[in-house]
């Protein structure tokens, strides 16, 4: 109903306004509930259309409103609030016959009703420049009645009402010349009502009275003369603080500190002298309110927090000196709180002082330096960051140091999360007492730096070109998308521009890394392109806007492909995502890229860089993997004899062969570099063999047979020669493998030394370069050597045939599902190799193979069985023993594994009639 009307009121308020003021005259009796309704309606109806309204029917409602508020003489405050919210709103149109009805309820020398004192005050708020200039003739009556006052409800609303003339004052004042209204002063006429409140009502047993008359009292040292505030202020400050350990409610106070410190400091002079002695009092008291951070749910703390920051802000104006020497100390101090706090007050005066802070920018930006090198608390270093953003676009980061702050941002950027990071070993983090986490700073530190970046145009010269010290250092990798997308936005521009700074003299910017170390540490990390941020286009929209300073020549190639590659990711890095194809992209971009640029001395330049770069990946096998591969693809390309010889050294040596990625990638680097250097990469292999060879009693290749093994080489260098033999073979010339298969690859003592392997692991790794063998030696890829016969492939066939067979004796070893699987595969290659397998090889093979088809489904383990028989130990202890004793080839699988076994299975069978494609065969695979 009281939106309806309100509806109708919006479009004819005089008739609502009519009506209402009709019924409320008429029905004296109405309850008090309807009444306030129709209040309320009428103040929204004249909130919003009043000034449709003819002035002569407001005045009617005038006296409507205060009778309503006067009716009953105590204190009703739902309808009595409603009347006066209609007196208010009427005042704004019509003040005087308002104000006058109101003083004439305001007898000399008698206390009001408590609602014609409130409303005083709200209208002197609402509409001070009409209504000031009659307040003298209202502190006339309110003085002499003040000190009569004995109620606390009373004194409340005097002391409010008094905060709303002085501000009402305080807007006359300051909006007066403009409006050409006379000037007035208020001095003398409040100073009475200052001492009694100050002296008296802060004692009040209320909180409410208190906390009002403190409002009051600040707002009244705003409207003193110059020698009233130059004595009180010794007074007043001191009740103010006290107000502090006493109070819950802290914003009247804060209000009322905020305005003393405004008269002291605007008027200046001797009021400013007034204020010194006390500031370290103030100081002392306010800064640990700044320290712990506002509840934003609710409205008074949160206000309390701002008007804390602009009594620093005061503070600032007039004793910027005393302040940032206070702050400082602050900064030093152990407590977390403490410091943020003061970062919090900083970057506040930064972005509020002007003139005051313009010569001492650099002290500032020194003075902070200290928590950027070596603060660990997360809200501490979230409010440095902050700091960043503001002192950037003040043009503080321009000036030396500048750059200090910047490296920080990057370093909250750089923070990794890993989830794989065993607990007992991980590093405890610095407890934080807001509860910010470093993942927080990160994300506030991606956002600074975006924003340095694009919205402020000052910050270039600081960014441009430093930001690339950013790009070759591990301990910035985790910000290294976010710094790739920095410097991609401004290259782009200065390329797009033709900027005089685009092209960088990398000789001379001697802290930058050089064009090779850029090139190298980007391509690797983009073998990585899921990572945060979309890493991967990042450092490809970098790689084509920085494409002239790494190498002229390649620039137009990478501004047709790069953007094509970022169309692959954007499309493809869902469920879709193909690792191994992605990686044979990048392969193919740096093959493509050193094909173009024909400049060796710049392929051994990326190389060295790379293997410079490799302890970067320690951690990170898979990018060290990748790099690897890469070292290995640039020796593929280049001329250089003593690059050659010397990378294949230093990446075998860097690489932790117990790490099979990490010894993948070796592996296939040495496969890389025999595409071309076949015969280097053999005598490279020879020696590694030599060094195998030297241990105490050697017994042949690789030391097998004795203990001690291995020479001086780390332990799991064997698998990784092996391997790498594989990819050699894979990769090298057909036309000149066949002929060092006998002398370099598969001779005697490497075959000695497959059958001398034990463990599962290195088993799978010598399957695996048998598999990398035999698919070389097959015709297709022979090519003009397709007559070549590989002799050593029964052997080969024979001792994967002994790493499938499960032991006789003592456990069954984990992982040798996974072991039959790959073995059948790579008898499946080397069966498609001529002649056909000798008939009983054949028969053992296919006998053996067909073994495997016994393995039982999951439900029937040797595992679940040994569980049901343990359930009743009172069984046949026979029957156990005898399942225990086919549990050997019985072996624990789970469903995938049988897949792929089987799978296996009937590949290798497949290739076994495909060899010998005739209905004997067929017949003699089907009879067993």
């Amino acid at each position: 109903m009281s939106t309806a009307l309100y509806d109708i009121g919006f479009r004819q308020p005089g008739l609502v306004l009519s009506v209402s003021n009709e019924f409320l005259k008429n029905n004296q009796k109405a309850d008090k509930q309807h009444r306030i309704i129709l209040l309320n309606l009428m103040q929204k109806v004249l909130e919003a259309k009043r000034d449709e309204v003819p002035e002569e029917f407001l005045v009617t409602l005038v006296e409507l409103a205060i009778n309503e508020m006067t009716r009953e003489k105590e204190v009703v405050p739902d309808w009595q609030q409603a009347a006066s919210g209609v007196l208010v709103s009427l005042g704004m149109r019509i003040p005087n016959p308002v104000f006058d009805e109101l003083m004439k309820r305001f007898e000399i020398g008698a206390l009001p009703h408590y609602f014609i004192m409130k409303t005083l005050g709200d209208l002197v708020s609402a509409n001070s420049m009409a209504t000031v200039p009659r307040l003298k003739e209202t502190l006339s009556r309110v003085l002499p009645v003040l000190a009569a006052i004995k109620h606390e409800n009373t004194k409340w609303v005097f002391a409010a009402s008094m905060w709303h003339f002085c501000e009402g004052i305080q807007h006359y004042a300051g909006n007066a010349s403009e409006a050409g209204s006379p000037a007035l002063s208020f001095g003398s006429d409040v100073f009475p009502a200052y001492e009694l409140m100050l002296s008296k009502w802060l004692a009040s047993s209320e909180a409410k009275v208190r906390l009002a008359t403190i409002q009051a009292v600040g707002s009244m040292c705003a409207v003193l003369n110059k020698d009233q505030f130059e004595v009180q202020a010794p007074k007043v400050i001191p009740a103010i603080m006290g107000m502090y350990k006493k109070e819950k409610d802290f914003l009247p106070i804060t209000q009322a500190l905020c305005a003393v410190l405004d008269v002291g400091v605007r008027c200046g002079g001797t009021f400013k002298a007034a204020l010194d002695p006390l500031l370290p009092t103030v100081l002392n008291t306010i800064h640990p309110l700044i320290c712990t951070p506002p509840d934003y749910s609710n409205s008074s703390a949160l206000k309390n927090y701002n008007e804390i920051l602009r009594c620093f802000e005061i503070i600032g104006h007039g004793f910027s000196d005393t302040l940032i020497t206070f702050l400082f100390g602050r900064l030093e101090q152990r407590e977390p709180r403490t410091r943020s706090g003061a970062l919090g007050v900083i970057r506040h005066l930064v972005t509020r002082l002007g003139p005051e802070l313009d010569d001492k920018k650099g002290l500032l930006v020194s003075g902070v330096k200290p928590l950027v090198l070596n603060e660990a608390v997360p809200s501490v270093k979230k409010q440095l960051a902050q700091i960043v953003i503001a002192m950037a676009s003040h043009g503080y980061l321009n000036l030396e140091g500048g750059e200090s702050l910047v490296e920080f941002v990057i370093r909250g950027s750089s923070y990794i999360e890993d989830p794989d990071t065993d607990p007992k070993k991980k590093k405890a983090s610095t407890p934080d007492p807001d509860g910010v986490t470093d993942v927080e700073v990160r994300n506030m530190c991606d956002n600074v730096l975006h924003l340095l970046t694009t919205t402020i145009p000052m910050m270039e010269t600081v960014l441009w070109p430093y930001l690339f010290e950013a790009i070759v250092p591990p301990e910035f990798a985790g910000a290294l998308s976010t710094t790739s997308k920095c410097l991609s936005h401004l290259a782009a521009d200065k390329r797009a521009n033709d900027a005089e700074d685009y092209i960088i003299d990398f000789d001379r910017a001697v802290n930058l890394p050089k064009p090779a170390a850029i090139m190298a540490r980007l391509f690797v990390v983009l073998n990585a392109p899921l990572r945060r941020q979309q890493l991967g286009i990042r450092v490809l929209e970098l790689l084509k806007a920085i494409g002239p300073m790494l190498h002229p020549s390649i620039c137009a190639m990478w501004d047709v492909t790069l953007p094509k590659m970022i169309s692959y990711l954007e499309e493809n890095s869902g469920d879709s995502w193909n690792k191994e194809a992605w990686e044979e992209l990048v392969l193919r971009l740096l093959s493509e890229s050193i094909k173009i640029a024909n400049d060796d001395e710049w392929n051994v330049a990326l190389g060295n860089a790379i293997c410079d770069q490799l302890v970067f990946y320690k951690s990170d096998a898979e990018l060290k993997r990748a790099a690897l591969k890469m070292v290995g693809l640039i020796m593929q390309k280049s001329n250089h004899k003593e690059f050659l010889r010397t990378r294949l050294d230093s990446i075998f040596q860097d690489t932790d062969h117990k790490n099979p990625i990490e010894a993948d990638g070796v592996a296939m680097a040495y496969g890389y570099c025999a595409t071309t250097h076949l015969d280097t990469v053999l005598e490279k292999i020879g020696s590694l063999v030599k060094q195998a060879m030297a241990p105490k009693k050697s017994g042949g290749f690789f030391g097998i047979g004795k203990s001690g093994g291995g020479g001086n080489l780390p332990k799991g260098t064997k698998n990784t020669i092996v391997l790498a033999l594989g990819y050699i073979t894979t990769y090298a010339n057909p036309s000149l493998i066949s002929s060092r298969m006998e002398v370099h690859i598969v001779n005697p003592s490497f075959k000695a030394h497959l059958t001398a392997i034990k463990s599962v692991p290195k088993r799978l790794v010598a399957i695996k370069a048998i598999d990398l063998i035999g698919k070389a030696m097959h015709p297709s890829h022979l090519q003009s050597q397709s007559d070549f016969v590989f002799k050593q492939r029964d052997e080969l066939v024979k001792t994967i045939m002994g790493y499938m067979t499960a032991p006789d004796k003592g456990p069954v070893p984990a992982g040798l599902s996974e072991l039959r699987t790959k073995g059948l595969n790579a008898c499946a290659t080397l069966i498609r190799l001529e002649p056909p397998l000798p008939l009983d090889l054949d028969n053992q093979l296919v006998t053996l193979a067909l073994s495997f088809y016994s393995t039982p489904p999951p439900s029937m383990s040797a595992a679940a069985t040994n569980e049901k028989d343990s359930k009743d130990k009172d069984k046949n202890k026979e029957k156990e023993k005898e399942k225990e004793k086919d549990s050997k080839d019985s072996l624990v699988f789970n469903e995938g594994d049988l897949v792929s076994l089987w799978e296996s299975l009937n590949t290798m069978l497949g290739a076994l009639l495909f060899s010998q494609t005739s209905v004997t065969t067929l017949c003699r695979l089907l009879s067993r």
